[in-house]
C-alpha cells in the first residue's frame, strides 16, 4: 500500500471515527429512556443555551465576526495582490492575472465598506465573504485548473465553522451548502482521476471543521459569558442589583469623552429618610432587606421613565434621567417618592410609619457639557433642603437656588 493510499484510508477512518463518536454520544444518552423525548430535550437544551449565550453577548459576537472578517479580507487581499504580481512574471500564472486582480479589487472594496460602515455591518458580512470565497475558488478549480487538486476550498470548509460565531444550525447548513456546491462542481468539471480524492478531501474537511467548530464556538461563547459576568460583578451592587459607584464614574468618563451618546436631562441624589434610625430599630439584616426592596422598586422604574439608578453608598442612590422630551422633571422624581411610599415598608420610629426617600434634582441644559462633580454637589444641596423641610419630597436645584419653602418648592434669590 503506497503513501497516497494510506493517507486516503486515514481520512476515511477519521471521518468514520468522528461520526461514530457523535452517534455513540447520542445513543448512550437516548438509551437511558424516552428516546424521542430525550433527544428532543437534549437538542432543545443545547439550542437554548447557545441562543442565550449569543443573545447575552451579542455585541462581542458581532465584534468578533467583524474582526475576523477584516483579517480575512486583509490577508486575502494581500495574497491575491501578490499572486497578481507573480502572474506578470511566471507564464503558468499569466492566464489568471485578471482573476487575481479582480478578486483583489473586490476584497479591497469590501474591506473599505466594512471599515467605513462598521456599525451597520452585522453577522451577514462574514457569510458573504466566505460564500464569495468558496464560489470563487470552486469555479477557478473547476474551469481554470481542472487537473490540479483543490486546496483553498478545503481550507475554507475547515476554517468557516471554527471562525464564525453564530447559531450552530445556520453554520452547519451553510457549510453543507458549500460542500454540496463544491462536490457538484468537481464531479462535473474536474479530471475524472481526481474526483474521488476531491470528494474524500472535502468531506474530511467538512467533518473536521464542523466538529472542531462546535468545540471552539462554545469555548469562545463561554469565555465571553465569563467576561460579561465578571463585568457585571464589578459594576453592580450585590445588595440592590443596581449599578454601583464605579459604574457611575465610568458613565461620567464615557460621557465626557463622547462615548456615551444618550441625552442626559437631569441628575439626582436619593436618600432613604432616617435609615440609621431604621437600622437601630429593626437591625442591619432588616435594613439590608429594605435596601433590596427599594433597589427592586427603582429597577422597575428605570424602563418606565428612562432613568438609570446607581447605588452611591449606604442609603444614597444617584439617578440619571435620559428623557429630553420630558416637560416636568419634578413629576418624574415625585413618582419615585410615591413608589417608595407604596412599598409600605414599616418604619414605626417615624411619624409617617413607612420608609420614604428625599430627592435632590439638578436639571441639565440640552447640548450642555456638564460638570458632573458640580452636578452632584448641587444635587446634594437640593437633597439637604428636602431633608430640612420635612423629608419625603423632591426639591429641584437651579442656578439661583435658595432654600425651598415648606412645600419643597425652591425660591429665587433677589438682590
Amino acid at each position: 500500500m503506497n503513501s497516497v493510499s494510506c493517507v486516503f484510508h486515514l481520512k476515511i477512518g477519521i471521518i468514520v471515527v468522528v461520526f461514530n463518536n457523535r452517534i455513540l454520544y447520542f445513543s448512550k444518552y437516548l438509551l437511558k429512556g424516552g428516546v424521542v423525548m430525550k433527544f428532543k430535550n437534549l437538542y432543545t437544551n443545547e439550542v437554548y443555551k447557545e441562543k442565550q449565550l449569543l443573545a447575552d453577548n451579542y455585541e462581542k459576537v458581532v465584534d468578533s465576526n467583524n474582526d475576523f472578517t477584516k483579517v480575512i479580507l486583509k490577508i486575502g487581499g494581500f495574497c491575491f495582490f501578490m499572486l497578481f504580481i507573480t502572474s506578470m512574471f511566471i507564464p503558468s500564472y499569466y492566464n489568471l492575472r485578471i482573476v487575481y486582480f479582480s478578486v483583489f479589487l473586490i476584497l479591497a472594496a469590501f474591506y473599505l465598506l466594512i471599515k467605513l460602515r462598521e456599525k451597520y455591518v452585522g453577522i451577514w458580512s462574514i457569510y458573504v465573504v466566505f460564500t464569495a470565497a468558496v464560489v470563487c475558488f470552486t469555479l477557478t478549480g473547476s474551469f481554470i485548473t481542472p487537473n490540479d487538486i483543490g486546496v483553498m476550498v478545503l481550507a475554507l470548509l475547515l476554517t468557516f465553522p471554527i471562525i464564525v460565531l453564530d447559531k450552530s444550525i445556520r453554520i452547519i447548513l451553510t457549510e453543507f451548502f458549500f460542500l454540496v456546491f463544491y462536490i457538484s462542481m468537481i464531479y462535473l468539471h474536474k479530471a475524472p482521476s481526481l474526483v474521488i480524492d476531491e470528494i474524500v478531501n472535502s468531506i474530511f474537511s467538512f467533518v473536521l471543521g464542523v466538529t472542531l467548530g462546535e468545540y471552539f464556538r462554545i469555548v469562545r461563547l463561554k469565555n465571553f459569558e465569563l467576561e460579561r459576568q465578571a463585568h457585571i460583578r464589578e459594576t453592580t451592587d450585590v445588595l440592590t442589583q443596581l449599578f454601583n459607584k464605579r459604574k457611575l464614574f465610568d458613565f461620567f468618563i464615557e460621557y465626557e469623552n463622547g462615548v456615551y451618546k444618550e441625552p442626559v436631562t437631569a441628575m439626582s441624589i436619593l436618600d432613604i429618610d432616617d435609615f440609621k434610625l431604621y437600622n437601630d430599630t429593626y437591625g442591619h439584616q432588616t435594613g439590608d432587606d429594605c435596601l433590596r426592596q427599594i433597589g427592586l422598586c427603582l429597577k422597575k422604574l428605570e424602563g418606565i421613565y428612562h432613568l438609570t439608578f446607581y447605588r452611591y453608598g449606604g442609603e444614597e442612590f444617584v439617578a440619571v434621567l435620559h428623557d429630553p422630551d420630558i416637560a416636568d422633571i419634578s413629576s418624574v422624581f415625585e413618582k419615585i417618592n410615591q413608589a417608595v411610599r407604596n412599598l409600605n415598608i414599616s418604619h414605626s420610629a417615624v411619624s409617617k410609619g413607612v420608609v420614604t426617600v428625599s430627592i435632590g434634582v439638578v436639571p441639565i441644559k440640552y447640548n450642555c457639557k456638564p460638570n458632573f462633580e458640580q452636578l452632584l454637589d448641587n444635587a446634594d444641596k437640593a437633597l439637604y433642603s428636602a431633608k430640612r423641610t420635612g423629608k419625603d419630597k423632591t426639591v429641584i436645584f437651579c442656578d439661583d437656588f435658595n432654600e425651598p419653602d415648606i412645600h419643597g418648592h425652591y425660591s429665587k434669590v433677589h438682590t
